[in-house]
């Protein structure tokens, strides 16, 4: 697991154009909120774990200026997920300031939760995050680029590199926001049976996951 965005981490594991690799991942808030978490637990957390990737995979023969083609063959959900009110953080903080924790209990493709009694929630799984790593140069272009946008009064997630795992992606790239090499999509489309296309800025790529979303 990584939750950096770093050109100098250890391939978790190796393949060759066309083979099929199973990945497990943390949820995207890196397993801070459970079953027995309260509202008051959604308003204390450490965003800066957040986005726990699988990988990064190294796809023999990719080489800067390839493009790596990605093809999500299939999804397994865990059987338990959360949707947080997060204060200061999402689209409307300004009119929903209090942390607010929903609990989902997932089980024969519907999520349901005590806290929206008579509501039941289809899946359609997706990855939230999805990425290659960036290059030395281009790592320190996005960073430059962020700086002047915080500089302008622009919303830039700090950097926290007390909370980079593992410690030497430190000097590394938040998932947020996404980028030109993926990121945090969010696209819900990239689901079971979809196909993303990455440019390749690094030999190996250095493809990662996570960040899993129900639906």
């Amino acid at each position: 697991m990584h939750n950096r965005w770093h050109p100098d981490l250890e391939p978790a594991a190796s393949v060759a154009p066309g083979d099929v690799l199973t990945l497990e991942t943390e949820d995207g808030l890196a397993g801070q909120l459970g079953r027995e978490s309260t509202h008051e637990d959604a308003g204390s957390l450490d965003l800066g774990l957040g986005h726990p990737l699988a990988g990064p995979v190294r796809v023999e023969n990719a080489e800067p200026g390839d493009l790596l083609e990605v093809e999500f063959v299939a999804y397994e959900a865990a059987d338990f997920g959360v949707t947080a009110v997060i204060p200061g953080f999402g689209y409307l903080p300004d009119l929903f300031p209090d942390p607010y924790l929903v609990k989902w209990e997932i089980a024969e493709g519907r999520a349901r939760s005590g806290e929206l009694p008579g509501v039941a929630v289809p899946g359609a799984t997706f990855a939230g995050v999805a990425g290659v790593a960036p290059s030395h140069e281009r790592m320190a272009r996005i960073r430059a680029r962020e700086e002047d946008l915080r500089a302008r009064g622009g919303a830039v997630a700090e950097n926290l590199p007390e909370t980079a795992v593992p410690p030497e992606a430190a000097s590394g790239l938040r998932t947020i926001p996404p980028r030109e090499l993926g990121g945090n999509l969010d696209v819900p489309q990239l689901v079971a049976g979809s196909r993303l296309l990455l440019p390749v800025d690094v030999s190996g790529a250095l493809f990662s996951v996570g960040d899993l979303h129900f639906a």
